[in-house]
């Protein structure tokens, strides 16, 4: 449990940008950065997730610091000509004040030309722009290592395997999956056990991509064999699957996972559990 508190507290502690975005109809956002590639922003703002193409964006300003406000950059036209782009900061019956990039102005509205701009205006953002799931499912296949104990065997294993996660297993936000994993505990006497489970995964995920967990839940058949001085066994025993764990680095389509886990397998004499910890990698297809 202790890996998890680290993980967790680390990667909250990873701080995300906090910037000025303007569209070219002058509605400005302060929003937190989650993350960028060449052609898009993620952002978040009032904890709603938006994708962005940087296209579609007239200016980032990264010195500008705050969160979750809004406001409405408007063009002030004068009649002799000149022309003054600001933030509406006060406004009476008699003229506006301001805040411009040369700092606070005080503008008569006699001296506009043309109608007065629509300073009731407020910004938001176009629902096109809400984020939502990637609509193209991904095949995962990932290879794992951990180390198994149990009170019933007095050693810890070696333990290995892989799993699989076909895209078109995937229902909703639960993801189907096929684990087979094998656990050696050698001491007087060897255990070796093949474990063959089915599992549903359900994804916990956050604004940051690095917060990305997971819990699994499912069960098969554990073949295991048993060898001593005295006695020699082995059987097929029916398992279950419990497993918790995050997966938030990413690389291309590379990422790792650890996790918390615990197999249970029911034999004559009771249930033996198996507890440890996982450590894998994985590729997305």
């Amino acid at each position: 449990m202790n890996i998890y508190i680290i993980i967790i507290n680390l990667f909250i502690s990873i701080p995300i940008s906090s910037v000025e975005i303007v569209f070219p109809s002058g509605d400005a956002f302060l929003v937190e950065i989650i993350s960028e590639d060449s052609r898009t922003y993620k952002v978040k703002y009032k904890e709603n997730i938006y994708t962005i193409p940087k296209n579609d964006l007239e200016k980032i300003d990264l010195l500008k610091q705050g969160k979750d406000r809004s406001y409405t950059y408007l063009d002030f036209n004068l009649k002799d000509g000149s022309k003054i782009k600001g933030i509406v900061a006060e406004e009476n019956t008699v003229e506006y004040i301001i805040q411009s990039e040369l700092g606070f102005v005080t503008i008569s509205k006699s001296s506009l030309k043309g109608d007065l701009p629509d300073t009731k205006k407020s910004a938001s953002f176009d629902p096109k722009y809400s984020f939502s799931e990637p609509l193209i499912p991904e095949t995962r296949i990932g290879i794992f290592c951990s180390n198994m104990i149990s009170s019933s065997i007095p050693v810890i294993s070696r333990s290995g395997g892989l799993y699989l996660e076909p895209s078109y297993f995937k229902y909703s936000k639960f993801q189907f999956g096929y684990k087979l994993q094998y656990d050696s505990f050698k001491n007087k006497s060897d255990y070796n056990i093949l474990h063959n489970q089915f599992y549903l995964q359900y994804p916990i995920k956050f604004a940051n991509p690095l917060l990305d967990f997971y819990f699994q839940i499912g069960g098969g058949f554990s073949d295991i064999s048993y060898k001593s001085n005295y006695e020699n066994h082995s059987g097929l025993e029916g398992s279950f699957l419990l497993e918790s764990g995050w997966q938030g680095w990413k690389w291309n389509n590379l990422y790792s996972r650890i996790s918390i886990k615990t197999i249970g397998i029911k034999e004559q004499s009771g249930i033996i559990f198996l507890n440890g910890i996982e450590f894998g990698i994985g590729i997305r297809l």
